[in-house]
Formats: structure tokens, sequence, C-alpha cells
């Protein structure tokens, strides 16, 4: 099995700040920018299976945790992805709170190096080869106020 978020040690490897400090860097900014992702939307969010369009009426909003411990907000404009079968659409969060950020879209590739697992990014969903169906993972569609006021 291969090594995802590690360097293997060695004999070699000393317990020292260096060789330490750099993986557990990195483990802290994936558990800390993951933890508690709010992702919402002021608009519509619509996803057309025969097409593969996601759309979202108005800007997607991100809140996290920056890695300073502070609480974070990058947004993506109104727009639309067109997503072709086995693509996922997804974001790379910014530690600059305010940053424009750009919905993007990639393909799965079964036996290939993965490219959804950077710490930063944000997955938003997933389009289906066979039955074209989107599969959310970062989306979420609100309760609406049925209350009326």
């Amino acid at each position: 099995m291969g090594n995802n978020f590690f360097t293997p040690w060695t004999t070699d490897t000393n317990y020292t700040p260096t060789p330490m400090n750099a993986p557990l860097i990195s483990l802290d900014a994936a558990l800390t920018k993951g933890k508690n992702l709010i992702v919402h939307c002021d608009g519509a969010i619509e996803y057309h299976p025969l097409s593969g369009i996601l759309y979202w009426a108005g800007p997607l909003r991100f809140a996290f945790n920056a890695t300073n411990g502070l609480a974070c907000v990058n947004q993506a404009a109104a727009g639309s992805v067109q997503l072709d079968d086995n693509e996922f659409a997804y974001v790379d969060l910014s530690e600059a709170s305010g940053a424009e950020i750009v919905v993007q879209k990639a393909a799965v590739s079964a036996g290939s190096a993965s490219n959804f697992i950077a710490f930063n990014r944000v997955v938003l969903g997933y389009r289906n080869a066979v039955s074209n169906d989107f599969y959310p993972v970062a989306l979420r569609q609100p309760w609406p106020n049925t209350l009326g006021s």
C-alpha cells in the first residue's frame, strides 16, 4: 500500500523537529480545515443530469478554521460547471479571509494519483458515470423557513 500523508521512516530517522514537524504540520492543517467546514449559498443550487451542469444562483461561501485557529471565509461567485462522467467539482480554500476562489472540475481516474487528496481541497460533489446522478459531498440543500417570516 502507498503512503498518502507521510514519508516512511527509516533506521536513519532521528526524532528531531526537522523530520517530525513537517508531517505533523500537514496533518494539523488537514484536520483544522476539514473540521466544521460550513458551505452555504444565498441562491438556489441545481443540477441537471442530462447536461451534467451544476449551477448555483448566488455566491458559494466557505467558512472554515484557518491553520492559525481563526475563522476564515472564502467565496466563489455565482456560476456553473459542466461535469462529464466520473468528474467532480471542487474548490481550493485560501487562508486569506475574504478570498475569491473558483469552482473547478477534474476527473477521477482509478489507479492513478488522487487529485482530491490535497488538505485545502473541498470536493463539492461527483457525477456518476452510469446514472449521471450527482452525489453531493460538501454541498447540502438548506432547510427553508416554512413559517413565512
